[in-house]
């Protein structure tokens, strides 16, 4: 994880970089050393969340279009927040409950 990387201490901005990451392996059914292009899953997923290319690049395609295309996105734009480099960037934990809480209540 970045913070722990660099610093040798854990965080909860760490833990949010964790929790970053195993949302994003979820949408894209790959772990995070999966490369393409020589590029880690994150990598991968901040260029296209970063160029605003179609976040259906990354979802998992055993998932055959049985999901809100919606509710993915912001899945996808929360992970991508919870990885940034910078750990201030990082949403705080209640950030994410309050997040995750708002799309379940709107998708579900």
């Amino acid at each position: 994880m970045v913070c722990f990387k660099f610093t040798g201490q854990l965080t909860t901005k760490s833990d949010i970089y964790g929790f970053g990451v195993m949302l994003l392996e979820s949408i894209a059914g790959r772990s995070i050393h999966f490369l393409q292009e020589n590029q880690t899953l994150v990598d991968c997923a901040t260029g296209i969340h970063t160029n605003r290319r179609n976040v259906k690049e990354i979802i998992d395609p055993r998932l055959e279009d049985n999901y809100s295309q919606q509710s993915v996105s912001e899945c996808f734009s929360l992970a991508v927040r919870c990885v940034s480099n910078n750990p201030v960037d990082r949403p705080s934990s209640e950030e994410v409950l309050q997040n995750l809480e708002q799309i379940h209540a709107l998708y579900k």
